[in-house]
């Protein structure tokens, strides 16, 4: 008998709803109904109550939250015995130890709701001031990076939203802001210190024989097992390393398995293969292109450097990754039919979704904490 499970439906039928509001809102947006900033505050308010409201065990990384929120002490101890709390980022401890110090209500969901207001605002900013077609980004971001950040990995998504804040402010030579957003990154998420590798990158040259000799070089990495970094990352003591040692130690040879040739993988690597050939369009439509561009260069790189550890690989390829939301949409501008562009980025943000959901499964259908049992 055919039986239909009704939480499970609605649950994920939640998260096609926004994927169908963002669009809607974007299309209102394109035909001028709407301006940049509404778009922003209506997306912005629903990403932010999603995210801070989740229920528990929605994402896998909850229950780890909740415990670390339960350990923090004065805000003092920090300081006094950091010995004790070097595996808590700054802000990680201070924020939660400051609310908790003064017995603010609603202690945990008040967490949940500054760490994700603070990582979507990052990203609006980044995406504001970098996307040319910003409605169409946010539903990239939406489609993969709201879910993995926002919704799990809250850290890495204040400092990834640091990293596109950090990517304008270089661009523009302010790099008073640019190392006060790289600070302020590195104290929500220890991996926020790559972002100063922006600053050995070209951003007005791009050399389309190098770039994609790097790409293809990072899968040849991959291929032939190369693990020189990741060995010297054991050797070479960092604020990290001690972290990354407990997290490898709790996961099974499976779970660190990488899988390198997932489709949303090679599909990104065929689209930046594609940007690449067609970078002279993207740059007389954005500015900003060749560095982004070179970015999502880095991802690949740690990718496949680190591909000898999964954990990090993958977190490297991600964290650089997040430059995506804005070079997919750069698809736009390198078809002579903008229509096809439009809509091959709503496709492949549906298609990753469509995977996150429903093959790799990163988050459970989708309950309000106020409506859980």
């Amino acid at each position: 008998m055919f039986y239909i499970n009704y939480n499970e439906f609605f649950g994920f039928f939640f998260y096609y709803f926004i994927f169908c509001t963002i669009l809607f809102f974007s299309v209102l947006k394109f035909v001028n109904w709407i301006n940049s900033k509404q778009l922003f505050i209506i997306v912005g308010t629903l990403f932010l109550f999603t995210a801070a409201f989740r229920g528990v065990g929605i994402d896998k990384d909850y229950a780890t939250y909740q415990y670390s929120f339960s350990l923090v002490s004065s805000p003092i101890q920090y300081f006094i015995n950091y010995t004790d709390w070097s595996n808590f980022e700054p802000f990680y401890y201070i924020i939660p130890s400051i609310l908790k110090f003064i017995s603010f209500p609603f202690y945990e969901q008040s967490l949940f709701f500054i760490f994700a207001f603070v990582a979507i605002a990052a990203k609006f900013f980044g995406i504001y001031k970098l996307s040319r077609i910003d409605g169409l980004s946010l539903l990239v971001y939406f489609s993969f990076f709201f879910f993995l950040h926002e919704m799990t990995q809250i850290r890495v998504g204040i400092a990834a939203g640091g990293l596109l804040i950090a990517t304008y402010f270089y661009y523009n030579n302010k790099f008073a802001l640019f190392f006060l957003v790289l600070i302020l990154s590195t104290f929500f998420q220890y991996t926020g210190i790559l972002i100063g590798l922006i600053l050995l990158l070209n951003k007005h040259r791009f050399n389309v024989v190098i770039n994609l000799s790097l790409l293809i070089a990072s899968f040849l990495c991959i291929l032939l097992k190369v693990n020189v970094i990741s060995e010297l990352l054991f050797v070479v003591k960092l604020p990290f390393t001690d972290k990354l040692m407990l997290t490898l130690k709790t996961l099974t040879k499976k779970e660190n398995e990488l899988n390198a040739f997932n489709i949303p993988l090679v599909l990104s690597f065929l689209i930046t293969i594609w940007l690449f050939l067609n970078h002279k369009k993207i740059i007389i439509q954005n500015q900003y292109g060749y560095l982004l561009l070179k970015i999502q260069v880095i991802s690949f790189i740690c990718f496949g450097l680190f591909s000898s550890i999964a954990v990090i690989a993958f977190r490297l390829y991600e964290f650089f990754g997040i430059v995506s939301i804005i070079t997919t949409t750069f698809l736009i501008y390198t078809t002579r039919y903008k229509l096809i562009g439009y809509f091959a980025v709503c496709l492949y943000s549906l298609l990753l979704m469509v995977n996150l959901l429903h093959i790799t499964k990163l988050v459970a259908p989708y309950k309000f904490i106020f409506f859980q049992d």
